[in-house]
C-alpha cells in the first residue's frame, strides 16, 4: 500500500497517569523507531466517544482490543520473548499473547498547538481496552508540556502487509551490510 493511500485510525483521548508497567519493560532495538527508547509511555485514555468507527468492523474484543485480530496492520511487532519483564504471556488459547505491535502514530493536542510523530503500542492479550500507550524516544510529558486531563487526538497509521514488512526488513539488513562493508 502506498503512503498516499494508507488508513488511519483517530482516538480523541486524555493524557492520564500510568498504570501500567511500560518503565519496566525493556523493548528491544528495531530499526523501524529510535535506538534508544525513553522508558514508560504516555498514557492516552480513550474518551467514551473518543473510538473510531472503524473499530467496530474489526472483531472480536472491547475498544482497542480489536487490534489484536490484526484487521489493521502494525508497521511491525515484537516478539513476548524479545521483550525483558514482559510478564504478559502466551497462552494456550492465545499463542500471541504478550506480543506487541507497535503502529506510527501523531499525537495532537485539542487546541492544535502541539503536533508530535511517536509510536502506539498495544501488546495482543492486554486486558485494557480504552487506553493507547505511546512510546517515543523523548520524555513526552515534559518535551511537550502534556499533563493529566490534556485533551489529545492520536492518530494510528496502517503498516504495511506482511510480505512489505519481510521486503522492508531485508532491504535495511542489505543497507546496514554495505555500512559495514
Amino acid at each position: 500500500m502506498s503512503d498516499s493511500k494508507k488508513n488511519s485510525l483517530v482516538f480523541n483521548c486524555v493524557v492520564n497517569s500510568g498504570m501500567g508497567m511500560y518503565s519496566e519493560l525493556e523493548f528491544p532495538k528495531h530499526p523501524l523507531w529510535p535506538a534508544d527508547m525513553h522508558a514508560g509511555s504516555l498514557n492516552a485514555n480513550i474518551l467514551p466517544n473518543g473510538f473510531p468507527r472503524a473499530l467496530d468492523k474489526m472483531g472480536e474484543g472491547w475498544g482497542v482490543q480489536k487490534l489484536d485480530n490484526k484487521k489493521f496492520s502494525a508497521l511491525f511487532n515484537i516478539a513476548q520473548s524479545d521483550i525483558g519483564n514482559n510478564m504478559l504471556t502466551p497462552r494456550a488459547d492465545n499463542p500471541e499473547r504478550g506480543t506487541a505491535q507497535i503502529w506510527g502514530c501523531t499525537v495532537t493536542t485539542a487546541d492544535k498547538s502541539t503536533e508530535f510523530n511517536a509510536w502506539a503500542v498495544r501488546r495482543i492479550g492486554s486486558a485494557y481496552s480504552d487506553v493507547i500507550e505511546i512510546m517515543s524516544d523523548k520524555h513526552l510529558r515534559n518535551t511537550y508540556g502534556l499533563e493529566n486531563g490534556t485533551e489529545i487526538t492520536v492518530k494510528l497509521h496502517e503498516g504495511q502487509n506482511n510480505a512489505q514488512q519481510e521486503q522492508q526488513s531485508k532491504n535495511w539488513l542489505q543497507k546496514f551490510k554495505n555500512i559495514l562493508g
